[in-house]
């Protein structure tokens, strides 16, 4: 798992461009979640956009294999690093989810952007953690936004943050996960069919979460169709499949940053779409987020902080060759 992107020239124009759309198609999300949480709840609203992400990209790739084999190209697969990659990223992917969702229920669609940007911080700080160099501008990266977080979550004469705000900074933590793993599986494997088994996984796993939480009434779904129909095929479908095509020609480092510009259009679009209004103080942290989102990117000749060198991990030495299931 090469948090800070070993491989220089992985970054690709293509893959760059491609990832900016998904940011785009992501950023808009937030404003179609604040709508759909008025009439269902988040583990509702998280799993019927999988389910709908799933069947989506499963006419995707059907679709694919026919043309594929029209033309005598070779199939995509379903093999062990796809079947196990696209478990751990459902499961991330759905806790994240359900953790964003809740959180924007008590703050804004601006806000929860920003916050969900924190992610580029956290990505090399796991990576420091699994024993990867990590560069010292990371660390002021870490000071810079979390200055930003402090200032965005309003803290004021009480001193508290809301909870609405951390559980965003949880989901956040969860993106990060989703990231690391994606860059660990997901290379050279068909994009279509990870992202499909990644979204497979966060509808198993949501199911028996919405029953429990409480199923939702038909007219709740109907009411909120259309938020629901943009998050389960434009930003599951085409943002996370577009996620994987783009990580697979961009390092996750660089990738974080692309990703994080969703940031930008959440508060555009909250502030256009839902009329959500920002304080000086909340507008100054999103600043600093955004600061140190470029932060981690800064090159300050070669200057890493010293982590012990660690044996190659259980699914590198598992995964070197990957036999086919199906």
């Amino acid at each position: 798992m090469n948090v800070q992107g070993s491989s220089e020239n992985k970054n690709s124009l293509s893959g760059i461009a491609v990832l900016l759309v998904s940011a785009l198609v992501f950023g808009m999300t937030f404003v179609f979640q604040k709508q759909a949480s008025e009439h269902l709840g988040a583990a509702a609203i998280v799993t019927l956009r999988f389910c709908i992400g799933a069947v989506a990209l499963g006419v995707i790739f059907v679709l694919c294999d026919f043309f594929r084999k029209r033309k005598g190209l070779v199939r995509g697969r379903f093999n062990k690093r796809v079947l196990l990659g696209g478990f751990l990223c459902g499961v991330s992917l759905f806790v994240a989810s359900v953790a964003q969702q809740a959180g924007l229920e008590t703050t804004t669609a601006g806000k929860a952007g920003f916050i969900t940007a924190i992610y580029i911080v956290i990505v090399p700080v796991l990576g420091l953690l699994a024993g990867k160099r990590t560069r010292i501008n990371v660390w002021y990266a870490v000071v810079v936004a979390t200055a930003g977080f402090w200032l965005m979550s309003s803290i004021g004469d009480d001193v508290s943050v809301g909870d609405g705000d951390i559980l965003v900074l949880a989901g956040s933590f969860c993106y990060a996960l989703q990231i690391l793993f994606i860059d660990e599986f997901a290379d050279g494997e068909d994009p279509f069919r990870f992202a499909f088994a990644e979204f497979v996984t966060a509808s198993v796993v949501g199911i028996p979460v919405m029953c429990v939480s409480g199923v939702p009434a038909p007219s709740d779904i109907n009411a909120a169709i259309i938020p629901l129909l943009y998050m389960g095929l434009a930003a599951s479908a085409l943002g996370y499949g577009l996620q994987v095509v783009g990580q697979q020609k961009v390092n996750p480092a660089t990738s974080t940053v692309l990703l994080s510009t969703e940031s930008v259009v959440a508060l555009l679009g909250g502030a256009i779409v839902l009329h959500e209004s920002n304080s000086v103080a909340e507008l100054g942290g999103c600043l600093l987020v955004f600061a140190g989102v470029f932060i981690t990117q800064l090159q300050f000749g070669r200057r890493f902080l010293r982590v012990p060198r660690t044996a190659p991990s259980l699914y590198e030495r598992i995964f070197k060759r990957t036999p086919v299931l199906f």
